[in-house]
């Protein structure tokens, strides 16, 4: 056999087999259902405008609890996700709790708070 020859079969071996493996693949992804076929389960992953959203909800709550004379806020943490907001953090009473989780209650688009904060009395000398 001639080395042009062999070249010739090889080079439409490889040819005929990628062309074998490029139809698989297609016919393979063809098959699977897509997220939109009806009773198939999807992992959505948030909107880029919630993300925006959750980020503005996250500052005017922050603002708004600086803004209270009554809670300390420099210890509480603030983090949203899908509007609802969970503060994390120490405060010195029950009180300044409950008025941090009214306070996020408050701001515009909150759907819901949950209020992570832990009571510890001398928690502003620390």
């Amino acid at each position: 056999m001639s080395w042009k020859r062999w070249m010739t079969g090889t080079a439409s071996t490889m040819m005929a087999a990628f062309l074998l493996v490029g139809c698989a693949e297609r016919a393979e992804l063809e098959s699977e259902p897509t997220p939109l076929e009806p009773g198939r389960e999807v992992e959505v992953e948030q909107p880029v405008g919630e993300n925006v959203e959750d980020v503005a909800i996250t500052s005017k709550v922050k603002s708004a609890l600086i803004a209270s004379p009554q809670v300390g806020a420099l210890s509480i943490g603030v983090d949203t996700s899908r509007n609802i907001v969970t503060l994390t953090g120490t405060v010195e009473t029950q009180a300044q709790k409950r008025e941090a989780e009214q306070i996020a209650k408050d701001i515009e688009g909150v759907q819901a708070v949950v209020n992570q904060i832990v009571v510890r009395p001398g928690a502003a000398t620390e």
